[in-house]
């Protein structure tokens, strides 16, 4: 399996994106690193907490507007009250279940993109050397 596919799938099954050993979760607590390698889960400045809001919208969206589109096709005389409720549900739904493994490929993107190895400590000269 290509490297890109494997780090995605990785984050997605809520892995170390790094070494796929470490969780990204425990139960509803998120971790910080990775207990196996010490990879960070998080970069504060990426706004990776954005990306995962919007992506598990978007998501949601697709999937309310066909929703909708199969609700007014199936029952065509449905009340307009109760198809939006039903698809506030869902959506609303659909994001919460699948949040955590949004957030897992957004942490996957990012290790991709920027490396999420661990802050280097000591002084600007040492870093640099």
């Amino acid at each position: 399996m290509p490297r890109i596919v494997h780090t995605l799938w990785t984050g997605l099954r809520l892995r170390c994106p790094d070494c796929g050993e470490g969780r990204l979760y425990t139960g509803l607590r998120r971790h910080t690193r990775c207990a196996a390698c010490g990879v960070l889960f998080e970069r504060s400045e990426e706004g990776d907490f954005l990306v995962t809001v919007v992506v598990s919208y978007s998501i949601a969206a697709v999937f309310v507007a066909a929703f909708v589109f199969l609700l007014n096709w199936l029952v065509p005389g449905l009340d307009i009250y109760l198809q939006v409720a039903l698809s506030v549900a869902l959506g609303l739904g659909f994001v919460v279940a699948t949040y955590r493994n949004v957030k897992g490929l957004s942490v996957a993107l990012l290790h991709l993109t920027f490396g999420l190895r661990p802050p280097r400590t000591g002084t600007r000269e040492e870093r640099d050397v």
